[in-house]
């Protein structure tokens, strides 16, 4: 059954502002798209597809039974969720998805949405799962020099490379949620 989850970030601006209460934000592109990498046949496909790169917040996620690593793909004409990552992260985040804060992106927001649904059904809480409807495409046209090329900035996700520890109390409507994220904290230098 198909969730009814719709947090999404429909803006540039209101990703950049939201961005650092988010405790992990994934990019389901695939490989080229993710790392910027200029693939011809890629950017045949749609203009500039695999040139923009991604946000150096954002951790990508991987199929490694696909050549090009894609968690959302297309079957057919239809897209899929690779289940097996869906599992993954629902394994490392155990009882710390229904209250963890994160953002899910693809070029467009459609392949997100996607890969949203599914951790909204695999138990991660809707109102904390931000679909980012820009995507990469309205991060990159919006500037370019935001977004950074290859995958040494989050790159590849794991469950040991991202842990989230909540820790200290966030206040959200009537519910207080306890979220930091110390991978954050570990990657930007805060702590040894």
């Amino acid at each position: 059954a198909a969730s009814a989850c719709t947090t999404e970030i429909t803006t540039v601006e209101t990703f950049y502002s939201m961005k650092q209460d988010l405790d992990l934000i994934f990019d389901v592109r695939t490989l080229n798209e993710y790392t910027g990498d200029g693939d011809a046949a890629c950017n045949a496909a749609k203009a500039n597809m695999c040139n923009m790169g991604h946000d150096p917040d954002m951790w990508m996620l991987t199929n490694p039974d696909r050549a090009d690593m894609a968690v959302v793909y297309k079957v057919g004409d239809n897209y899929t969720v690779d289940t097996k990552i869906i599992e993954a992260l629902r394994n490392c985040y155990g009882s710390q998805a229904s209250v963890m804060k994160v953002a899910v992106s693809c070029r467009s927001g459609v392949r997100s949405k996607l890969f949203q649904d599914a951790l909204v059904e695999a138990g991660f809480a809707c109102g904390n799962m931000y679909n980012v409807k820009p995507g990469a495409d309205g991060l990159w046209k919006a500037n370019p020099a935001m977004l950074v090329k290859g995958n040494t900035q989050k790159g590849p996700w794991s469950c040991a490379a991202a842990p989230v520890t909540l820790t200290t109390t966030r206040t959200e409507g009537a519910a207080a949620v306890s979220a930091v994220a110390v991978g954050h904290i570990l990657a930007r230098g805060l702590m040894p």
